[in-house]
C-alpha cells in the first residue's frame, strides 16, 4: 500500500486526513494524471478546514501538507437595518471539534428576537459515510404581520424545539431522515388575537446536493437542498402542516473572478393557519423587510447576485456586488398575493484563516414599503 506522509496539521487528526485523502481518492480515479494533486487538494479544501493543502506524489506514495483555518471563534452577532431589525449576540463556533470536521455551534441573541440555540453536525460519523446531526433551540419573538407598510396582526410566540436526523453521505449527495418536535405557546401582542397552544411531532428528510469547489470567500459550483417535513401528530384538532422548502444556487467565476450568483427557492405549507404559515423576511429573497413580517402558505422566486472582488489581502477578501430579490408571496389572513421585488448593492468582507465570514453591508430598495433600506451586520449567520 502506499505511504502517505502528512505535515502541517496541528488540531486535525491524522487518521481523519488519511480518511478524506483516501475519499478522494476514490472520487478523483479517472482524473489525468497530469491534475491529479491539483484535483485531490481542491478536494480536501472542500472540507472547509484548511486554507491551504498541497498534495504532491512521492516514489512511495503521497505527501499531503495542509494549513488549517482556525476553528473555535467566539463570533460578535450585531444586525441593525432601516426595517426595524435590530439584534445582538454572542456565537461560539467550533468546526473541527476533535479533529474530525465535528460542527458544534451555539448562539444568543436579544434585541427584536429572543432566541437561543445549539446546533451539532457530524459529517463523517465515526470516520464513515454516514451523517448524524441535532439541534434545539429555545425562541421567544414578537411576530407580527406586515403588508405594504401597515402592521396587521401579530402575537408573541415562544417555541421550543427540537429535531435528530440521521443519513448517508454518497458525497455529491446526502440523504438524511429526521424526526422533529415543537411546542407553541401564545401571548397577546398589542389588541390582535391570541392563538392557541399546540405541540407537533414531524417525521422528514432532508436531500442535499453539494457540487462546489470552496474558495475562501465564495462556493464555485451547484448546491440543492429539499427539505420535507410531514406532521404525525398534534396536540390539537388544527389541520396539518406538512412542509417543503427547496433552494438551488448556481455560482461561477467569470472575467477576473468576477462571480455570477443565480438563486431559485421555494417554500410550501398544506394549511392556512396563521401558526403554522411560513414566516419570512429580512434574509434573501426578501431583503428590506422586519423578520417574520411576510406570513405565507407557498412562496417561489430567484435571488441574483454579481460580486466583484475589490482587494484580497493574505487574510482575507473583501467583493462588493449587486443583488435582486424576485419572489411571488401567497399572503394568508385574506390578503392578496404580492410581487416582491429588492435590488440594490452590498459589500462584504470574507476571512481567510478564520472559518467564519466578516463583515457585510447592503444598502437597496424594495416595492412593499416603496422605500431604500440598508442593513449592516458583523459575524454572519453560520
Amino acid at each position: 500500500m502506499a505511504e502517505l506522509k502528512i505535515t502541517g496539521n496541528k488540531r486535525t487528526q491524522d487518521k481523519f486526513i488519511k480518511f478524506i485523502f483516501n475519499r478522494c481518492l476514490k472520487e478523483n480515479s479517472d482524473v489525468a494524471k497530469g491534475i491529479y494533486p491539483k484535483k485531490l487538494s481542491q478536494c480536501m479544501m472542500n472540507e472547509r478546514i484548511f486554507h491551504d493543502v498541497t498534495v504532491k506524489e512521492t516514489k512511495d506514495g503521497w505527501h499531503v501538507d495542509v494549513k488549517e483555518r482556525w476553528t473555535l471563534i467566539p463570533i460578535p452577532r450585531f444586525e441593525v437595518d432601516t426595517q426595524g431589525n435590530k439584534y445582538y449576540g454572542l456565537g461560539l463556533a467550533e468546526s473541527n471539534l476533535f479533529g474530525r470536521r465535528i460542527i458544534v455551534y451555539a448562539e444568543y441573541l436579544t434585541g427584536t428576537v429572543n432566541q437561543f440555540s445549539v446546533f451539532y453536525l457530524d459529517p463523517s460519523f465515526l470516520l464513515t459515510n454516514n451523517v448524524f446531526r441535532w439541534r434545539a433551540g429555545l425562541d421567544k419573538n414578537d411576530i407580527v404581520q406586515a403588508f405594504e407598510r401597515e402592521i396587521v396582526n401579530g402575537f408573541k410566540e415562544k417555541e421550543i424545539l427540537g429535531n435528530i436526523g440521521f443519513g448517508h453521505d454518497w458525497r455529491k449527495s446526502i440523504l438524511t431522515g429526521v424526526f422533529e418536535y415543537q411546542n407553541r405557546s401564545y401571548e397577546q401582542l398589542n389588541d390582535y388575537d391570541i392563538p392557541g397552544d399546540y405541540q407537533k411531532y414531524y417525521l422528514g428528510l432532508d436531500y442535499f446536493y453539494d457540487n462546489r469547489d470552496f474558495k475562501i470567500s465564495y462556493n464555485e459550483g451547484i448546491i440543492v437542498i429539499l427539505k420535507l417535513r410531514l406532521q404525525i401528530y398534534r396536540t390539537d384538532e388544527a389541520p396539518r402542516a406538512d412542509i417543503i422548502f427547496g433552494m438551488a444556487n448556481y455560482t461561477r467565476a467569470g472575467f477576473w473572478d468576477h462571480l455570477l450568483k443565480l438563486t431559485g427557492h421555494f417554500g410550501l405549507t398544506s394549511t392556512r393557519d396563521e401558526r403554522d404559515a411560513l414566516k419570512k423576511g429580512r434574509n434573501r429573497g426578501f431583503r428590506g423587510t422586519l423578520r417574520f413580517s411576510i406570513w405565507t402558505d407557498s412562496y417561489f422566486g430567484a435571488i441574483l447576485g454579481y460580486d466583484v472582488p475589490l482587494i484580497k489581502w493574505s487574510f482575507g477578501t473583501w467583493v462588493a456586488g449587486l443583488f435582486s430579490d424576485l419572489t411571488y408571496i401567497n399572503n394568508i389572513n385574506n390578503l392578496p398575493p404580492t410581487k416582491f421585488f429588492s435590488g440594490g448593492i452590498g459589500t462584504y468582507f470574507y476571512l481567510k484563516k478564520l472559518a467564519i465570514p466578516g463583515i457585510g453591508v447592503e444598502y437597496g430598495w424594495q416595492n412593499k414599503t416603496e422605500s431604500t433600506f440598508w442593513a449592516f451586520n458583523v459575524g454572519f449567520a453560520f
